[in-house]
């Protein structure tokens, strides 16, 4: 084999040296058969360097063909892509979904404990009101059995003055003067009849002869006598009435404390909660002052105070200890070093 170089201008000189940027060509020959021409002398040529990629010109380079790919490579790159997308979209899916279902449980954790906080003001709050109401109700109970009795007092009061001196009077229509008030020929009432089948008729007359028949004398006495039984009979009902009301008036007055401590504790226990949640907020314990303090070299220092200086143990002289010092006296003749005792 003899290799040679292939000149760019198609020359005939040969060189066994060949730079490496130009192409080089094997060439075989045969030496049986001596006759044959350049071209018949060439069997094969391969390429051994071309790191530029110019042709065989040295000027253009050289265009490498592209790949074709089967439809079956086409497929599967695109399965291949599909698979990785739709993986990709899975993950996405459920990073949000993730996200979402926390995002979600955090709100119902939320409204639970809103819908708690709700529940426990709502039943506070009815509580409170119910409280307000009994406090109310023992109050206007407690007034109306007080107005009762004052009403009782003052009827009895009434009927005390008026009776023993209408009781020494006849009065006219006596029939349905009994049938009115139910208290013998007496007028119980200076107004106007109460029952609705006495009105339109006439009123009856107080009168007094001045001289009484045997039957008027008798009948006055009777009159009297009614009179003093009816006054005794309203002193022992007020009496009683008196004692009633006041165990009524002793219980509905126990009922209203009771019910106005209860408020009242549901009112500071408000009012506490209400300090304490200013206190979390403000980060101040409740009942304590604020206390801020300054970094330094002698550590925290609350304010308002001087920071302590850290004193020398072995430079505190005492009062009966002579005390060496050096002194520089060199204006007065002394040298630096000399000890002075004083």
């Amino acid at each position: 084999m003899d290799v040679k170089e292939s000149s760019p201008a198609g020359s005939g000189n040969a060189s066994p040296f060949v730079h490496p940027d130009r192409q080089m060509s094997i060439v075989s020959t045969s030496a049986d058969a001596p006759g044959s021409s350049a071209a018949g002398r060439t069997g094969t040529s391969e390429t051994l360097g071309n790191p530029r990629g110019e042709g065989p010109s040295g000027g253009e380079p050289v265009t490498k063909r592209q790949r074709t790919l089967g439809n079956e490579e086409k497929k599967r790159g695109q399965r291949l892509f599909g698979n990785l997308l739709g993986t990709l979209n899975r993950f996405t899916k459920e990073e949000k979904s993730q996200a979402a279902s926390d995002r979600a449980k955090a709100r119902q954790e939320v409204a639970a404990r809103v819908a708690n906080k709700l529940q426990g003001e709502s039943k506070r709050v009815h509580e409170i009101n119910e409280h307000e109401k009994e406090v109310k109700s023992a109050r206007l109970e407690y007034e109306r059995v007080q107005n009762a009795l004052k009403e009782a007092e003052m009827e009895a009061r009434v009927k005390a003055q008026h009776l023993p001196y209408v009781s020494g009077f006849l009065l006219t229509g006596s029939s349905w003067v009994d049938k009115a008030n139910g208290s013998g020929a007496l007028i119980m009432a200076l107004g106007p009849p109460r029952d609705a089948t006495m009105a339109g008729k006439p009123k009856p007359l107080y009168y007094r002869p001045r001289k009484l028949l045997p039957e008027q004398e008798d009948v006055l006495d009777d009159q009297e006598a009614k009179a003093r039984e009816i006054i005794t009979e309203d002193e022992v009902a007020l009496d009683k009435l008196r004692a009633e009301t006041k165990e009524k008036l002793a219980a509905l007055s126990e009922k209203r404390t009771t019910a106005q401590e209860k408020l009242d504790g549901f009112r500071q226990q408000d009012e506490d909660k209400k300090i304490e949640n200013l206190a979390k907020s403000m980060d101040i314990d409740q009942g304590s002052a604020p206390s801020i303090a300054i970094k330094g070299e002698a550590g925290e220092v609350p304010v308002g105070e001087k920071p302590k200086e850290d004193v020398d143990e072995s430079k505190i002289v005492k009062d009966d200890v002579d005390v060496e010092m050096d002194v520089d006296d060199a204006g007065r003749g002394g040298r630096e070093g000399d000890e002075v005792e004083y």
